[in-house]
């Protein structure tokens, strides 16, 4: 573990050519790149001299829960060990199970929780509030919001956008074509007429510009419009600072859109393989965990002992 970490990264790549290169590194998003090699850098300072085995990880994510560290902290802390460790062809170190089922259960209930989501009445809100800025990036930031809501996009999902990705039908409806972060697929999902319009609204900004270039882009001071696509952290900043504008209440993220449309499709009534498909989750059990809740009214007591 006394690699240079940058270097690291690259190491076992060495044999490839630079486009390989740079296609593998982009095989975990820019959020979840940066969150890993923060991890790693911290376990690397903790250790010091000592080698990087079973035992020391065990014991470095122990002293993580004794800090009040949340279990999702210390199993991203696992998870990033083991990311380095492949790429740097390095026989994978594991903590011992026993302590880490510990952890699981003595730190349940720590953390910040779930992201607050932002159903569609809320966002409704974000955009009435934004849409009062007669401005480049108030037209900018509503179209992101209303096409992740629609989408139910992840944020390296909407960062990947293009200006070709986007169609448009005779009803005033469109589609996008997202190419999905988890499962490599595309998928054509459907954009309402008022988010079709948003886009628009913001694409005349913009001017003309290739089919190929970004969707989204930086906007230099006075508005001036670049060519320069969002980061993905770029386009967090914006989800979180138009919803705090709208004072709305909870812990907002860049994940908020995708948790609230998810919860809506339950409140109206959606099934689970429907939200499931939309979404493109490979399980149905987070789509499960964000309804949990929201559908107690129509459950089987409501309806059977209070008539609902």
């Amino acid at each position: 573990m006394t690699t240079d970490l940058t270097t690291s990264r690259t190491k076992s790549l060495t044999e490839l050519s630079e486009s390989a290169k740079t296609l593998a590194l982009k095989a975990l998003s820019e959020n979840t790149l940066h969150s890993y090699t923060s991890a790693i850098s911290r376990f690397r300072t903790w250790l010091g001299e000592r080698q990087a085995t079973d035992t020391s990880l065990t014991e470095y994510c122990v002293a993580q829960f004794e800090q009040g560290k949340s279990f999702p902290v210390v199993n991203q802390i696992i998870a990033a060990v083991a990311w380095w460790c492949k790429l740097t062809e390095i026989p994978v170190i594991q903590p011992k199970r026993e302590v880490i089922a510990g952890i699981r259960r003595e730190a349940h209930g720590r953390g910040r929780g779930q992201v607050a989501g932002l159903d569609w009445s809320t966002v409704e809100r974000v955009l009435a509030v934004a849409e009062q800025h007669d401005s480049p990036a108030a037209k900018r930031d509503c179209a992101i919001v209303a096409v992740m809501r629609d989408c139910l996009l992840r944020v390296s999902e909407c960062a990947a956008l293009t200006v070709g990705a986007i169609t448009r039908e005779a009803d005033g409806s469109g589609l996008a074509s997202v190419w999905r972060s988890k499962t490599r697929n595309e998928q054509r999902l459907y954009l309402g007429e008022s988010t079709v319009q948003l886009l628009d609204a913001w694409l005349a900004e913009r001017g003309e510009v290739d089919a190929d270039a970004p969707l989204f882009v930086r906007l230099h001071k006075g508005g001036r419009i670049s060519n320069e696509a969002l980061s993905e952290r770029s386009i967090r900043s914006i989800v979180k600072m138009r919803a705090n504008n709208a004072k709305i209440d909870g812990r907002v993220s860049g994940h908020s859109l995708r948790v609230g449309s998810a919860q809506s499709l339950v409140s109206a009534g959606a099934s689970i393989s429907e939200i499931q498909q939309v979404g493109n989750w490979k399980s149905a059990i987070m789509v499960a965990r964000y309804g949990e809740g929201l559908n107690a009214a129509s459950g089987a007591i409501a309806k059977y002992l209070h008539g609902r």
